[in-house]
């Protein structure tokens, strides 16, 4: 959602609150997700393996963790601290929500058989598209017409990224307290 949102509007966002000229504003931007893109795919990798080794819900820390460390750059972009400030703070923004992608795939990966693992990251490519990068446009500009204000528009990418972290942070321990919570006590032991 964030990504081809910001992807979408950025460029616009730019021209409105820094001054950047159109032409400069794609290519800045474009340049900033490029450079985030790849080095978060290095680190999402590196620190996912690392988290996975010491726990076994590592890929789902990391994914969670970097979310929640992405929704205070997503607010920051709206505060337009000029060119070069936005920009830096769209790559941690950028950054941080690219980050997950490596955690999260291996993840799904690991938790599907091997005969249905290229149906399930279809599956997710296809729900990660329809449910992000094809109505995060027309969200973001009718919340933009609705309160006049685009940078508020950008700072509500904030919302669905820190669910989302939470929602890989607490909802699995959340459920692993209920189902042991619901478990029947074991039988005593025989004398």
């Amino acid at each position: 959602f964030t990504v081809g949102g910001l992807a979408n509007w950025m460029p616009s966002f730019l021209i409105r609150y820094t001054g950047v000229e159109a032409g400069e504003a794609g290519t800045y931007f474009c340049a900033v997700t490029a450079l985030a893109g790849l080095l978060s795919a290095i680190a999402g990798t590196v620190v996912g393996e690392w988290a996975q080794r010491r726990s076994p819900r590592g890929y789902l820390l990391a994914a969670g963790t970097s979310l929640c460390i992405a929704a205070p750059f997503i607010l920051g972009i709206a505060a337009a601290p000029g060119v070069w400030g936005t920009l830096a703070v769209a790559f941690g923004a950028l950054f941080f929500v690219l980050f997950t992608l490596t955690p999260l795939y291996t993840a799904l990966l690991n938790a599907v058989p091997a005969s249905m693992r290229s149906s399930a990251v279809a599956f997710n490519i296809l729900a990660i598209h329809l449910l992000g990068d094809a109505i995060s446009p027309p969200i973001i500009g009718t919340i933009s017409d609705m309160t006049g204000s685009l940078a508020i528009a950008v700072a509500t990418n904030a919302l669905p990224v820190l669910a989302g972290g939470l929602v890989l942070l607490l909802v699995k321990p959340a459920v692993a307290a209920a189902h042991d919570a619901a478990a029947p006590a074991p039988a005593p032991e025989a004398p």
